[in-house]
């Protein structure tokens, strides 16, 4: 709990106290919280304490949800096997008339190749 808890404490001039009563309640607040062991951050402007909160907050997110560095071959493999998959699941072949014109299209390369293969033997 104690790593996860911030406080933060603006500078102040004595003179901002209305009296010694609050002055005295402040500081002892203060000092109990440094005693507890909690983070305590020291500022003097609104500005400060934005970058102080921002530093704190990117630090537990960043401990919280790790930026992995690198995938195990396992896993690019997989990855790429995924992709793969994807995009051969958006083709779509139609019904009878696709498959006749793929059958045409084979049927003129078998032919040719027939052809070259008989000049070839010819010769």
């Amino acid at each position: 709990m104690k790593e996860r808890s911030f406080f933060y404490f603006r500078s102040i001039d004595e003179s901002e106290y209305k009296n010694e009563y609050e002055r005295k309640m402040i500081e002892d607040l203060k000092y109990k919280i440094i005693n507890e062991g909690f983070k305590v951050q020291n500022f003097g402007t609104p500005l400060q304490l934005a970058d102080l909160v921002v530093e704190d907050l990117k630090s537990l997110i960043e401990k919280d949800f790790p930026i992995k560095d690198s995938t195990s071959p396992i896993e690019q493999e997989y990855q790429s096997q995924i992709v793969f998959a994807r995009s051969r699941s958006q083709i779509y072949v139609g019904g009878k008339s696709s498959f006749e014109t793929l059958d045409n299209y084979l049927e003129v390369i078998f032919f040719f190749s027939y052809l070259f293969l008989q000049s070839k033997l010819i010769q």
